[in-house]
């Protein structure tokens, strides 16, 4: 299993909920459910459409407001109060200022390194186009 988040959701008759490519892997090797070891065979599986469409609009949410939040915090500017110095750094102080000009280039950088990350992961497992993974190959018929 990927312990990612799930991608293209298949179901098994116990009830459990993996990705397709994940558990049609561990079908292969063991004719059970991952989770309960319940027998399970491949023709048992079946695509989980709404939980997929679930999924989507929660992360659709998470991203606006991951997105919200970034643009408030980078776009914030509160003026320092020199006459409290034993107040915490207010949000336009130097500490916020480093904060918010390192913070983008950062946040797309590890973007690009999970983008490289995962291709490398998936190819890994999945050495073969999905025309030989999936048994329909002429080296498998």
């Amino acid at each position: 299993m990927c312990f990612e988040l799930i991608n293209e959701c298949a179901s098994t008759p116990c009830g459990h909920s993996f990705c397709k490519d994940c558990l049609d892997e561990c079908l292969n090797r063991r004719k059970s459910c991952p989770t309960c070891t319940v027998p399970v065979d491949v023709k048992q599986v079946l695509p989980n459409k709404h939980f997929d469409r679930i999924l989507h609009v929660i992360q659709e949410q998470k991203d606006k407001a991951n997105k919200s939040q970034f643009e408030k915090l980078l776009n914030a500017s509160v003026p320092i109060n020199p006459d409290k110095s034993d107040s915490p750094p207010a949000p336009g102080s130097s500490i916020q200022t480093i904060f918010q000009k390192h913070l983008m280039k950062s946040l797309g950088a590890y973007e690009d390194y999970l983008k490289v990350r995962n291709s490398a992961v998936r190819a890994s497992f999945f050495p073969f186009p999905p025309f030989f993974a999936h048994g329909s190959g002429a080296l498998y018929d």
